[in-house]
């Protein structure tokens, strides 16, 4: 067990601490589960620093890089999604406060928020916020290999297989 991987959040944010580390992506279970397999390389970078406010507000600072494989539900391949997360959480002390609004407008409100502990779980939190940075339908920009969609690639089209134009494909049609 990493001895990061747990922190008391109250001192954390107090003497504005901060930790990183990398983790083999292999060892997020519930990130894993609908995602097909890994390569061996795979990891997930994280940093987190505490802060206080003048005012006395704490927050975490979350920075997560990741590049976790899905596939594309347009062709069926494999994709590597790049994840590059930063998020501001605010440290609540009671579940109640999670949910309730935040007085000093909308900006605010806007803030996510996690509850306090003791014994604060660092990476269920990178986790999370690599589960919460992958699309719902992830899809490739082009897809490599679809010929359904008609990709034509000429002279003018970049070297990483990228069309020129949607309407290339309408010119070899075109008879003189």
């Amino acid at each position: 067990m990493d001895a990061t991987q747990y922190i008391d959040t109250y001192e954390f944010t107090r003497l504005g601490r901060s930790v990183d580390g990398t983790v083999p992506l292999e060892r997020f279970a519930r990130l894993l589960e609908d995602l097909p397999g890994q390569p061996d390389a795979s990891v997930v970078t994280w940093s987190l620093r505490g802060e206080q406010s003048a005012a006395g507000e704490r927050f975490l600072r979350l920075h997560v890089q990741a590049c976790p494989r899905l596939t594309c539900q347009r062709c069926l391949a494999p994709l590597d999604w790049a994840v590059e997360s930063e998020n501001r959480l605010r440290l609540v002390d009671s579940e109640a406060s999670l949910n309730e609004d935040v007085p000093g407008g909308a900006d605010e409100d806007d803030e996510d928020r996690v509850l306090g502990a003791r014994r604060f779980d660092v990476l269920a939190l990178v986790e999370d916020e690599v589960i919460l940075s992958l699309p719902l339908v992830p899809k490739h920009d082009v897809c490599p290999s679809d010929p359904k969609l008609g990709v034509v690639l000429d002279d003018q089209s970049d070297v990483k297989g990228v069309a020129a134009s949607p309407f290339a494909v309408l010119g070899t049609l075109k008879k003189d």
